[in-house]
């Protein structure tokens, strides 16, 4: 019973949402939606659309003789668009010059990932900030590295 009371609470702020901003539900050209034409409350249902790791680049770290890293953002939905990354707020960490300018804008569908290579160690990335057309995401926990 619960649990069909809150699918309800969640259907009419979905609807209440939509009323307000209808701009929230059209089809958009290209794919892509300005992140400003986004339903908030639909994005808090929804929860965190993607993925953040870091694993070990194994061919950097041969290369280089030490451990190197990838930032891997992997899609939660049926999809979305990666336009940038940002790491530590641009101090001291960066994504690779020649990963961002191949793989960035990434459109990402289900399960779909995209492998940036980074050039610092993850013991020291405080922070990844992840702007998409759905809106822009904060990364402060990392579990997984």
């Amino acid at each position: 019973v619960g649990a069909e009371t809150a699918q309800a609470e969640v259907e009419e702020a979905m609807t209440a949402a939509s009323e307000a901003e209808p701009s929230a539900y059209e089809e958009v050209n290209n794919n892509y939606e300005d992140a400003g034409d986004v339903n908030p409350i639909e994005q808090l249902v929804e929860g965190v659309p993607i993925d953040v790791t870091f694993p070990v680049n194994t061919s950097m770290s041969q290369i280089h003789e030490r451990l190197a890293y990838d930032i891997v953002i992997q899609s939660k939905v049926d999809s979305i668009v990666i336009n940038n990354v940002t790491i530590n707020r641009g101090n001291n960490c960066n994504i690779n010059d020649y990963s961002r300018d191949k793989f960035l804008p990434a459109n990402l569908k289900f399960g779909r990932y995209t492998r940036l290579s980074i050039d610092c160690d993850v013991n020291y990335i405080k922070e990844v900030e992840v702007e998409t057309n759905l809106g822009n995401y904060k990364f402060d926990q990392f579990v997984q590295r």
